[in-house]
């Protein structure tokens, strides 16, 4: 999980304070929306449940948060006091449904430099710019495997670039699969594969596509598709010819 998205969860929780009551005029359309499109939320302390309330819409202003707990007689409007804003979102709540994948860790790399045993880079569309390094001892290679002389500096800047290298998101909506995707990248860290696609489903550019040229899609070990961003990966996604001595 996010540890910033669970505390953030935990304080507003802690700090829940009521802002006002329901307006009459609003109370039936309110306890109505609660009931149809609210969310439950259960607090567990020492494994026993000390409080359930549902969480509903925000009012008019997106000042307040309307919520019901249980086993009392009205909804109010909450809030939490130095805050300007509703807190559905602050639950994990997208569209009146909760979305754990807003909680997840989006960590693809965090190796700290002396973790890199060795990594190699494929690049699926022109092979002469892929390569592989070796930390122990210090080898790069071409993708033919010919010894390469390079420049240290660039290695040592180059590993220590797999530092909090996170994804956008998971799990593109409507995208099982990345079957016929074109692949552009085969990246592997120690024991880690990350393979990025195309979004588009043709490498030709257009006018039109420009928006998504600063993103890719991309699984981890196989995993879950993932959306990376171009400007957070290019300086791991490198080719061959920017290690090499010179």
């Amino acid at each position: 999980v996010r540890k910033d998205a669970i505390n953030i969860l935990l304080s507003t929780i802690a700090n829940l304070k009521i802002q006002k009551p329901v307006p009459l005029s609003h109370m039936e359309d309110v306890i109505k929306n609660l009931s149809t499109t609210g969310v439950k939320v259960e607090i567990y302390c020492n494994n026993q449940l000390k409080r359930v309330y549902t969480v509903g819409g925000e009012t008019p202003n997106q000042l307040g948060t309307y919520m019901f707990l249980q086993d009392t007689e009205s909804p109010f409007i909450m809030h939490v006091p130095g805050f300007n804003g509703y807190l559905s979102p602050r639950y994990g709540i997208q569209g009146f449904k909760i979305n754990t994948r807003t909680w997840r860790d989006r960590t693809v790399f965090d190796f700290h430099s002396s973790e890199i045993k060795k990594i190699s880079l494929k690049h699926i569309q022109d092979s002469s710019l892929s390569f592989a390094l070796n930390l122990f001892p210090f080898t790069l290679y071409n993708s033919s495997g010919i010894n390469i002389p390079f420049d240290k500096n660039k290695v040592f800047d180059f590993i220590n670039n797999f530092k909090s290298l996170n994804c956008e998101a998971f799990k593109i909506q409507n995208m099982k699969t990345t079957k016929n995707r074109i692949q552009l990248h085969e990246l592997i860290v120690n024991n880690d594969t990350l393979k990025t696609y195309q979004i588009r489903d043709s490498l030709e550019i257009k006018q039109e596509d420009n928006f998504n040229v600063e993103r890719m899609y991309a699984t981890l070990n196989n995993g879950e598709i993932m959306l990376i961003q171009n400007y957070v990966f290019n300086k791991v996604l490198i080719t061959l010819n920017e290690l090499k001595k010179q």
